[in-house]
């Protein structure tokens, strides 16, 4: 059997951002984004979920957030 040869793959895997990548990221970002990667820091929240959030999600009386991540 001939066949064709296996095809190595290359996990491309993410890497976290160091602190100083992350504050030129947020320094540089402007308006609804900025805002958005300020709550996603704070809170852990990916940018989707950070994007979705309900006013009914968040408890300033306690500052809590209740979300399940999508």
């Amino acid at each position: 059997m001939g066949g064709n040869p296996r095809k190595r793959l290359t996990a491309q895997g993410r890497r976290e951002l160091t602190v100083e990548e992350l504050r030129t990221v947020c320094q540089s970002a402007t308006g609804e984004l900025r805002a958005l990667l300020g709550l996603g820091v704070y809170t852990g929240l990916r940018l989707g979920d950070c994007s979705t959030l309900r006013w009914c999600e968040v408890d300033l009386a306690r500052n809590v957030i209740r979300r399940h991540p999508e």
